[in-house]
């Protein structure tokens, strides 16, 4: 069976950090229709296969991918780092199986102790909590959503406040995915107001205060070139005529 028509064969539903073992079966059975899972196996010095360097890094190039494809978009970018598809099988099967194999007692103390961190967005954290829930689920240890949102608004940090004051000020009961929806929501006010906050540094920098409007009286002549206004004084010459008393 070529690559390009085992594409087809099976669909795989995107890694999100829950039920490894089941995910993990299924990436495997893809890995062997595609006829790569060798390459995850051993490098091509230590490979029993009979395949040239070229054949090899092709489809170790191609199993790289098939992996990264098959994770959700966080753990892709997280495991993008890592440059051959070995490293992220070995990387992904040394944090998840170690998970799966944690006893239901660890799983249910590490669920009741979880706590949100405000330094990190919420709806992240938040698929963390749902996944520790159903593993406690698959041990028929049910949980009723209600309780779960309660719980969920229960572990909120501090800085969430006036949003679990806000939740609980409904009057009708919220449903888990209605939650999830306005957790997301409020995730972005607080991303765009952070955005906001670092903005305005910048923006008192680029200012540039528009200049006064001229006055519009002219302006002083340079030097003191005022000349006050001469006062008329009175004349002290007497004016000709006749004495009143002598007639002279």
């Amino acid at each position: 069976m070529s690559k390009k028509s085992a594409l087809d064969t099976i669909k795989l539903q995107s890694f999100d950090a829950s039920d490894f073992l089941s995910w993990k079966i299924q990436v495997q059975l893809g890995m062997k229709e595609r006829e790569i899972f060798y390459t995850v196996q051993s490098d091509f010095a230590s490979t029993v296969e009979d395949v040239d360097e070229y054949q090899w890094n092709k489809d170790e190039d191609f199993c790289r991918d098939y992996l990264l494809n098959s994770l959700n978009p966080r753990l892709a970018l997280t495991y993008h780092a890592y440059k051959t598809a070995k490293k992220i099988w070995d990387r992904l099967n040394a944090h998840f199986q170690k998970e799966e194999g944690l006893s239901k007692s660890l799983i249910g103390e590490k669920f009741f102790n979880f706590r949100f961190k405000a330094n990190v967005p919420i709806t992240s954290q938040l698929l963390e909590l749902v996944n520790l829930r159903q593993k406690l689920d698959d041990d028929h240890s049910k949980m009723d959503d209600s309780l779960f949102v309660y719980m969920i608004l229960s572990k909120l940090p501090p800085e969430w406040l006036f949003f679990k004051t806000e939740m609980h000020r409904l009057k009708e009961k919220i449903s888990l995915d209605e939650l999830k929806r306005f957790i997301h929501i409020e995730d972005q006010n607080i991303a765009g107001k952070s955005l906001e906050q670092v903005a305005q540094p910048s923006q008192a920098v680029n200012f540039i205060s528009r200049p006064s409007k001229p006055s519009r009286k002219p302006p002083a002549p340079k030097g003191d070139t005022h000349v006050p206004l001469a006062v008329k004084k009175p004349s002290l010459k007497r004016k000709k005529g006749k004495c009143h008393n002598c007639g002279k």
